[in-house]
């Protein structure tokens, strides 16, 4: 679910994964929490991994999504 998710995202948007800024990654991790998949175990690991960033990151982007 989350690699669709991810996926959904990068095509809707025309993006590269590896080309995302910061703004892009706060709003993917909006559009995945709107999907509650950080309900999932692990989630922010997997997420991470598929990013290329530390959970730490994954938790910041996503507290910055949910602020806005």
């Amino acid at each position: 679910q989350i690699n669709l998710g991810i996926r959904a995202f990068l095509q809707e948007r025309q993006l590269a994964l590896r080309a995302l800024d910061r703004a892009d990654r706060v709003a993917l991790m909006g559009v995945l929490d709107a999907r509650n998949l950080f309900a999932t175990r692990n989630a922010a690991q997997h997420i991470a991994e598929a990013l290329g960033v530390s959970r730490a990151t994954i938790y910041n982007l996503l507290a910055d999504a949910r602020r806005s």
